[in-house]
């Protein structure tokens, strides 16, 4: 690297055994047409289009690989029923919880897509601390169990006391 003087000149010289060590560490988990998706296993009430089955197969590899991931797409491209689908599908049959977070007009959208979509599930509104009460007794959930709050509920929807009273008559 010492005998380059200029990017041209790394790239010319390098170029081709960065570019090798680019498409091994950069192969996607999925590639649709190559790779099968898991559209029919997925046991849902609603199909997935082809497009959308094969990105809920890419979120289930993916989650398989890492913790967490984000699912970026234009409107009218079914986020909703792809990220759900991707939720049901990670939990390969198993009951789960799931945390939908979302803008407050979307709360009842979540809602009815959910049980149009995922068969025998449980969804519950999260309006206030009270909504989450049935959690303390079940451990774990029996059925797929989905919980719906809106963002600004999440965020403001607790009120602020003083942790501390301090004593003034000493």
């Amino acid at each position: 690297m010492h005998d380059c003087t200029t990017l041209e000149e790394y790239l010319g010289r390098y170029g081709k055994i960065l570019g090798k060590q680019a498409r091994k560490s950069l192969a996607p988990l999925h590639v649709p047409g190559r790779d099968p998706c898991s559209g029919g296993e997925l046991h849902l009430k609603r199909t997935p289009f082809d497009a959308q089955a094969h990105v809920v197969t890419a979120i289930k590899k993916a989650l398989k690989r890492q913790k967490s991931l984000l699912l970026v797409a234009e409107c009218g491209t079914g986020k909703t029923m792809m990220g759900m689908a991707a939720v049901h599908a990670h939990a390969e049959g198993r009951p789960y919880r799931a945390l939908v977070f979302c803008p407050g007009q979307l709360t009842e959208k979540w809602a009815r897509e959910i049980r149009q979509t995922i068969p025998e599930v449980q969804v519950t509104q999260i309006e206030s601390w009270r909504d989450l009460i049935p959690l303390t007794p079940n451990p774990r959930p029996l059925t797929p169990s989905w919980y719906v709050i809106a963002r600004d509920r999440a965020k403001l929807g607790a009120k602020w006391r003083a942790a501390v009273v301090m004593r003034r008559d000493l």
